[in-house]
């Protein structure tokens, strides 16, 4: 038997303590931007106007950073000049969603409870990297300007999206057995998607601006292995499809169709 214990020490699950006893783990934790137009202002950002705004951004922060049980002080990497603090709203979910889209009326009866967060911000360097960000922004050859998602931002989206399409699924445990193809190949799709973004960026920076033949035969390459990628889900997803019943069907299809026209996956 082959060894499988960990070479290095696991780290715990973090856990918060609640009131009344008891503590309350953490799997992941989701963030919401763009959200609260006061804040917008207070950082010096324009506001759209509220037809305009669009969705809000989402972005997660790993469960490990939450710090627990420091009265005294916070430890932080000491680089920075402006360690901004903001008050947030927590809200502790407790329970799984049903399959399918989740009614707003039925949103109160998955949330746990509530707590205040104190969320903390490297705002100088933070503020440096948006401005270079600006200046360097580049453009590849089938944008209009610099990727709207980052390859991290490509990543969590794309392994959400596994997550969620299997919980809508509500696969039998016959099903179960061609899920596993279906799973290694969005997988590799959304991770080798990132993978190319980084690359494009990369080749964007370093080519001349005026070197179209070489964007064009990069672009080529890019679109081949996306092709190559989109042919594995495609083959993946046959015998899994095969086995799911109308309204399984009907929920898969739905899925793919709003996955293709996002840039998470491409």
């Amino acid at each position: 038997m082959s060894d499988v214990s960990d070479v290095i020490p696991a780290v715990a699950l973090p856990r918060v303590p609640v009131v009344g006893g008891g503590s309350f783990p953490v799997h992941r934790i989701y963030c919401v931007g763009r959200n609260f137009a006061d804040h917008a202002r207070e950082m010096g950002a324009a506001v759209p106007a509220a037809d305009d705004r669009g969705r809000p951004m989402f972005f997660s922060k790993p469960a490990d950073a939450i710090v627990v049980g420091h009265d005294d002080a916070i430890p932080y990497p000491p680089a920075t000049a402006n360690l901004h603090h903001e008050v947030e709203l927590v809200v502790a979910i407790g329970r799984d969603a049903p399959a399918g889209e989740l009614a707003v009326a039925d949103a109160d009866a998955l949330v746990y409870g509530y707590a205040v967060g104190l969320d903390l911000t490297r705002r100088d360097l933070q503020a440096a990297a948006k401005d270079k960000g600006a200046k360097q922004a580049p453009t590849v050859l089938t944008q209009a300007g610099a990727p709207q998602l980052t390859a991290e931002q490509i990543v969590a989206n794309s392994d959400a999206n596994i997550e969620r399409i299997k919980k809508e699924l509500n696969l039998t445990p016959e099903q179960e057995k061609n899920w596993a193809g279906f799973n290694s190949a969005m997988h590799y799709l959304g991770h080798n998607g990132a993978d190319r973004l980084n690359l494009r960026i990369a080749r964007a920076q370093r080519d001349p601006p005026d070197d179209i033949i070489e964007q064009m035969r990069n672009e080529a390459q890019f679109l081949n292995d996306r092709a190559v990628d989109q042919r594995g889900v495609a083959d993946a997803a046959e015998p899994l499809f095969a086995s799911l019943d109308d309204k399984q069907k009907q929920i898969f299809i739905n899925e793919m169709v709003r996955l293709s026209h996002e840039r998470g996956l491409d």
